[in-house]
């Protein structure tokens, strides 16, 4: 299960995954990560990937282009 990030307001939480577990050498652990992140959009819809690869000056161009 994936650890929890923050809870909202509502009460809702948003699960963190750890997105090197998808790079890892152990077939075993790239499994885990790839069920945890399943059921997290299926029971929440959304995720924070922890430790993934994406540029912050990427993350923060989309987050500029959405307003």
């Amino acid at each position: 299960m994936p650890e929890i990030a923050v809870e909202l307001g509502s009460g809702e939480e948003i699960p963190v995954v750890d997105f090197t577990g998808l790079t890892a050498g152990d077939l075993a652990l790239r499994k885990a990560t790839a069920v945890s992140m399943r059921d997290a959009f299926e029971d929440y819809g959304f995720i924070y990937l922890k430790d993934h690869t994406v540029p912050q000056s990427v993350i923060d161009e989309l987050f500029a282009q959405s307003i």
